[in-house]
């Protein structure tokens, strides 16, 4: 297992290094940046790992870019996962299944159906659903493990 482990941080450092080029070509788009924050996290470089993917959330913000603004929340909450903050990516996840549902929501409703009232209701459920399957799939608190 050693061996292998050191054979996966030379080759996470070498990605590090390369992708540390592209970010700089590209410093203000996300996934690059996202990716950045990816292989810091498993090199253990917690605290650059988190803010590299925070940043990317910022650059590339779910208004902007549906699509992509979701996949850079859905990284962070993988880099937190991998940072060891569980909090943090239990609300990212949140975040994920509130704004999936919205989508989802908003295309069955229609924006302009004149039920502003049923389109509120239809925002609650879906953040109780979602919380329920973070309850669910990380426990009450957000620590537990999938059993």
């Amino acid at each position: 297992m050693v061996k292998d482990d050191d054979k996966a941080r030379l080759a996470f450092t070498a990605a590090r290094a390369e992708q540390e080029k592209i970010v700089q070509a590209q410093p203000d788009f996300g996934p690059p940046l996202c990716v950045l924050g990816l292989i810091d996290a498993a090199l253990g470089r917690k605290e650059e790992a988190l803010r590299e993917g925070r940043r990317a959330v910022e650059l590339l913000p779910v208004e902007k870019d549906a699509l992509r603004g979701s996949a850079m929340i859905k990284y962070l909450a993988m880099i937190a996962a991998w940072a060891g903050d569980k909090d943090l990516a239990c609300r990212q996840l949140g975040i994920i299944v509130r704004h999936v549902w919205s989508i989802e929501t908003a295309s069955l409703l229609g924006s302009a159906t004149g039920r502003p009232a049923l389109r509120k209701n239809c925002r609650l459920v879906s953040a109780e659903i979602g919380f329920t399957h973070l309850r669910r799939d990380f426990g009450a608190a957000g620590h537990g493990s999938r059993e």
